[in-house]
């Protein structure tokens, strides 16, 4: 009787994976992601306006390419598939069996 049925598992990022489960959620160090530096060296908060200027705040983190202030990740994903065959099987003779001819087998009758 043949195999009918197959299972398979597909892990994406396995790096990111990795990272996860060696140094947790609060200590990563980007294994499996894309960095992005942070462009902003200042940001406006509001203007002055009797010196007539704005007035600026200095971001800590400019160029700073640290995972754990990266809103976006590439997920790490574990993927099952199943897949069954339900139709008859081409070696038990059934009706399917004269259309093999089709893939260049040559069916022989006994």
């Amino acid at each position: 009787m043949p195999q009918r049925a197959t299972l398979s598992f597909s892990v994406s990022n396995p790096l990111g994976a990795a990272d996860l489960l060696l140094h947790g959620q609060s200590k990563l160090h980007g294994w499996g992601q894309q960095t992005f530096v942070d462009p902003t060296l200042m940001y406006v908060r509001g203007f002055d306006n009797v010196a007539q200027r704005f007035r600026y705040e200095v971001n800590p983190r400019f160029g700073s390419a640290n995972p754990q202030f990266n809103a976006f990740r590439n997920p790490v994903t574990l993927t099952m598939q199943v897949r069954v065959d339900v139709g008859r099987c081409m070696s038990d003779g059934g009706e399917g069996a004269d259309q093999a001819g089709i893939a260049g087998l040559e069916v022989v009758d006994p």
